[in-house]
């Protein structure tokens, strides 16, 4: 097959997990013999590009046999030229679902220094505020599934990386059929042997906790991991956290028992990893939305493909793949719980290489981007064979 793979970044070199997905299944669709076609990102070894204008667009679609087109929360209505392009294709057509609109709700009730201080009334003033937030963008999110729903008509099949995303998919866009794909690892290069980071030396006999995430998306769970290396320090646990950011936090964290690092690269990552004890992948519930916490936390799977025990939060996709004392563990989504947990951990109350043993069979077997893009291939393949069928 000929695949044109639709997103709107630059995939190579990955900066964030959205370009660690795009690139592997592009490199995974290249080495099952497939032949992959980009616009607008001339930066993926070995894919062909065309320019992200309408005739690029045309060439395009005169060459491929089927588009894959990534929507995450992003605005489609506000690229014209990809609506264009996905109201005039003529090809088998698979959307890659990775969040809905109403994603960036996140900011109003995660996010913002909107703080209106202390006590009842500060708090019902940040409560109003919030709720200005939301309902000035609730216009857009509107319009911009009205669009959806549209476009997605002519979308034979859908990928999911989580079950909430594959109900919004079939219930929210009328897709008839949602596939889900968890994310996944890189199990051939991230394994428990290799290279390790070298970590401060008063680290040393401590629990270590490593974090890694961005501050700048408020669904991380960085105010509740601040709230817990606080709790930690004021009670001299023997707990040490280790921090991997993509960006400087806005308020930087000076705790002693912590030690952050930013823009580590991509490659560098896994040598933090196996330098830790445990990984933490903390996350919110998303009261707001209907179809609640949708993600497909990577960290988590970067966590299980170096032999790590993943505490994880009780929600979505982690309650689901996670089996407590199994493959990891889950904590209630508080400080206070997550705080517990650790120090059940340090205590020794968990056999951390027989969770770590179990999670890393995991990813060889199933989450990893080897298995993901053979699955991906499928719905492809099916969608091309349901078109060229009469």
């Amino acid at each position: 097959m000929k695949i044109a793979s639709i997103y709107d970044f630059q995939a190579f070199p990955p900066k964030g997990g959205n370009h660690v997905h795009a690139l592997q299944l592009m490199r995974r669709f290249m080495a099952e013999g497939h032949d992959v076609v980009t616009w607008g990102d001339d930066t993926v070894p070995g894919a062909t590009s065309y320019p992200r204008t309408a005739a690029g667009a045309a060439a395009l679609l005169a060459e491929v046999d089927v588009l894959y087109v990534r929507i995450d929360a992003n605005r489609l209505g506000a690229d014209t030229e990809l609506v264009r392009l996905l109201k005039s294709a003529r090809r088998p057509m698979v959307w890659e679902i990775n969040a809905p609109a109403n994603e960036s709700l996140a900011y109003s009730w995660l996010g913002g220094d909107r703080d209106g201080g202390s006590g009842w009334f500060g708090q019902a003033v940040d409560r109003l505020r919030r709720r200005l937030h939301a309902w000035r963008q609730m216009p857009g999110i509107r319009a911009e599934e009205r669009l959806r729903r549209e476009l997605a008509q002519r979308a034979s099949a859908a990928t999911c990386v989580s079950s909430s995303l594959a109900r919004y998919a079939t219930e929210g866009l009328g897709i008839r059929r949602a596939v889900v794909l968890p994310n996944g690892a890189d199990h051939l290069a991230d394994t428990p042997t290799g290279p390790v980071a070298e970590l401060p030396a008063a680290f040393a006999g401590c629990l270590t906790v490593l974090y890694a995430g961005s501050p700048m998306y408020p669904w991380q769970g960085l105010d509740v991991l601040e709230q817990t290396i606080a709790l930690c320090e004021a009670a001299g646990d023997p707990i040490r956290f280790v921090l991997l950011m993509n960006q400087q936090a806005p308020r930087a964290i000076t705790a002693r028992n912590t030690v952050t690092y930013v823009k580590v690269p991509h490659e560098m990552v896994s040598g933090y990893v196996r330098a830790v004890d445990v990984g933490v992948s903390i996350y919110p519930a998303y009261p707001w939305s209907p179809w609640g916490f949708h993600n497909s936390p990577m960290k988590m799977f970067d966590y299980m493909a170096c032999g790590k025990t993943v505490i994880g939060s009780d929600v979505g996709q982690l309650r689901e793949l996670i089996v407590p004392g199994t493959n990891g563990l889950l904590f209630d989504n508080t400080p206070e719980d997550l705080r517990r947990r650790l120090l059940e951990v340090a205590d020794g109350q968990y056999d951390l290489a027989a969770i770590g043993r179990v999670a890393r069979a995991q990813v060889e077997s199933t989450y990893n981007w080897q298995h993901i893009a053979r699955q991906t291939l499928d719905v492809l393949q099916d969608a091309v064979h349901r078109t060229s069928t009469p």
